[in-house]
């Protein structure tokens, strides 16, 4: 639990978890199937491309939910 707390998150723990894990080649198919870690995936490429270094949670609830006045929740 305390590797998807956003602070740890930023100190690639979830990244470190993902880098050391062996993708699921689903058989007769091309693709490589990553359906429990995908959404960990994504939120790792962008708090690499976003600019401030923000998790996608951080991001909506910062930019989106103020400007907007969104109720978003993100994260368990």
């Amino acid at each position: 639990m305390e590797d998807v707390l956003t602070e740890n998150i930023k100190k690639n723990s979830i990244g470190s978890v993902i880098e050391k894990s062996k993708p699921y080649i689903m058989e007769k198919s091309p693709r490589i199937y990553h359906g429990f870690s995908r959404d960990w995936i994504t939120n790792e490429i962008f708090r690499r491309v976003e600019p401030e270094g923000r998790t996608m949670s951080e991001y909506m609830n910062q930019v989106l939910k103020a400007d907007f006045d969104f109720n978003i929740v993100i994260g368990a």
